[in-house]
């Protein structure tokens, strides 16, 4: 730290870079302190031995009823949202670990917790049916919306055939 603070500017007034820089661990420890506490409050009504399957239950319900999944759709937003800021959180400071006041078992620990949230995130997500390519969908719909406007074009559309995709520079007869 003291190599990086040297070359700092005091010259322009105001606060000091030092403590700019311990401002910022500051709120990071802050910050990554308050979305593991609030995950692990998200987490506690779940029954114990508290797996994978009782995780399941309590964030997707019975996934065969999906009136069922419906109802426990605020419980996985809100554990979608909260593992996206744990990980920002723990990112934001990760390498500053030990400057922020972390000992090494603790780094340990956290960073156990966050692995723990993400797969538990993986898990959630695959199990209620998300299937994790939400560009699928858009590509979908651009390719349906094409398809419409160049029908409107009334232009003739030709569909390659099997040989042009093996042979693409390939004449052939119509």
């Amino acid at each position: 730290m003291a190599v990086y603070t040297s070359e700092l500017d005091h010259s322009d007034g105001g606060a000091s870079p030092e403590v700019l820089l311990q401002d910022r661990l500051r709120k990071g420890r802050e910050r990554l302190h308050e979305a593991l506490e609030a995950l692990s409050l998200l987490c506690e009504p779940v029954q114990p031995p508290k797996g994978e399957l009782e995780h399941i239950h309590y964030f997707c319900g019975n996934r065969e009823i999906p009136d069922d999944l419906k109802e426990h759709e605020p419980q996985r937003v809100a554990l979608y949202k909260s593992t996206a800021a744990l990980v920002r959180a723990f990112a934001n400071i990760a390498d500053d670990l030990p400057h922020a006041g972390y000992s090494d078992s603790q780094i340990t620990g956290i960073k156990k917790d966050v692995e723990h949230y993400v797969k538990l995130r993986g898990i959630i997500r695959q199990a209620s049916g998300w299937n994790g390519v939400p560009w699928q969908n858009l590509r979908d719909k651009w390719h349906s919306s094409l398809c419409r406007r160049l029908a409107r074009l009334r232009a003739p559309l030709v569909m390659p055939c099997e040989t042009d995709l093996y042979f693409p520079g390939a004449i052939r007869s119509t």
